[in-house]
């Protein structure tokens, strides 16, 4: 991998267009990392809608035609790479590019799903899907399970694990006084069998953040405080101060809960989690965590159990996610794969 931008040329000014849902509208993803390959210009393409499209009825639909709309434009003027975030955006991206007569590399970065779609759903998002040059993937067992699913080359997908600098919390924000411990996400978590281990220990806190979405159904016990849609900041101060952090996910299979993962591993958390083959390439049981079986409450309350009786395991298992997570999951890992992917896929291309 390349520890600093690379030393091959640019054979010119390379103008990048970045197409994400993100409220920001000028969000270009790691632009501005110091480690980035020289000479990009960068432009960016928000599919998140305006405040004035978010007042009117169809709102998700006409931020994603104006998106599409930009990304032709910008095709047409000056591109030379497409890099997208997510399935939806990079159909879009994708649909966009077909619809001109300019054929550039496409990077669909973070390519993900918490729920596969189904029926014409599946088959429309195949057919858009096939403009893509390269998908990243957060795991190992979703690069065959997407390129299976939507019938593309297993070959464009590449496993990134995925990177983000360490957080920075709100020490001010402290709801509960430690020792406590903390379910933070909202995607594809099993609540409900949380909700029996906290039973279960009736003199142990918890605290959990979700989303809003999450809480039809939510039935917490007295010792658990629910928190919706916090401040990033003060997400990671509930992180940053628990006993360890517990990730259940509904099976064996999800492919979820990789960014409360690598959050918790670069905070030295050690991690309650589900077995699945999704997150494998982070938690290793009995090295960074405890794993459990899916829908295990008593597994979980072991667990807990467990690390309140040996403090010095917890200690143990923080310190080995956060020398993992330091070597394989930081933005500049991720800078370094974009790097890489702009020489070979762009600038060799264009010599």
């Amino acid at each position: 991998m390349l520890g600093s931008p690379p030393d091959v040329s640019s054979p010119r000014e390379t103008f990048v267009c970045c197409v994400a849902f993100h409220p920001e509208a000028g969000w270009t993803w790691i632009s501005g990392n110091p480690h980035i390959a020289p000479g990009l210009r960068w432009s960016a393409v928000s599919t998140y809608p305006t405040e004035r499209e978010s007042r009117l009825k169809g709102k998700t639909k006409i931020a994603l035609a104006r998106a599409m709309l930009q990304t032709r434009r910008i095709l047409k003027e000056k591109c030379d790479l497409i890099v997208s975030h997510g399935p939806i955006v990079a159909a879009v991206a994708s649909v966009a590019a077909r619809s001109t007569s300019r054929k550039v590399p496409h990077l669909c970065y973070g390519f993900n799903y918490t729920t596969l779609p189904q029926g014409a759903s599946r088959l429309a998002l195949s057919r858009a899907l096939r403009g893509v040059s390269e998908f990243t993937v957060p795991s190992t067992m979703e690069r065959g399970l997407y390129a299976q699913y939507f019938n593309l080359p297993p070959e464009r997908f590449k496993t990134v694990l995925w990177g983000c600098n360490p957080p920075v919390w709100d020490d001010a924000f402290q709801p509960v006084k430690p020792p406590y411990f903390c379910a933070i996400g909202g995607e594809a978590r099993d609540y409900l069998t949380l909700s029996q281990a906290a039973r279960a220990l009736p003199n142990v806190q918890f605290v959990i953040v979700v989303r809003s979405k999450n809480l039809p159904g939510l039935d917490m016990p007295g010792n658990v405080k629910v928190f919706v849609d916090l401040p990033y900041a003060q997400t990671w101060a509930v992180l940053r101060y628990a006993t360890a952090s517990i990730v259940p996910l509904e099976s064996r299979q999800t492919p979820n809960g990789h960014v409360t993962i690598v959050n918790g591993m670069h905070l030295a958390r050690p991690h309650i989690a589900t077995n699945s083959s999704g997150i494998t390439d982070y938690l290793a049981d009995q090295k960074n965590a405890i794993l459990t079986e899916e829908r295990d409450a008593t597994g979980i309350r072991n667990a807990i159990v467990r690390f309140l009786d040996e403090p010095s395991l917890a200690l143990q298992f923080g310190e080995a996610g956060q020398t993992f997570s330091l070597a394989h999951c930081t933005e500049r890992n991720v800078v370094e794969y974009f790097n890489s992917f702009v020489e070979t896929s762009v600038w060799e291309h264009a010599h």
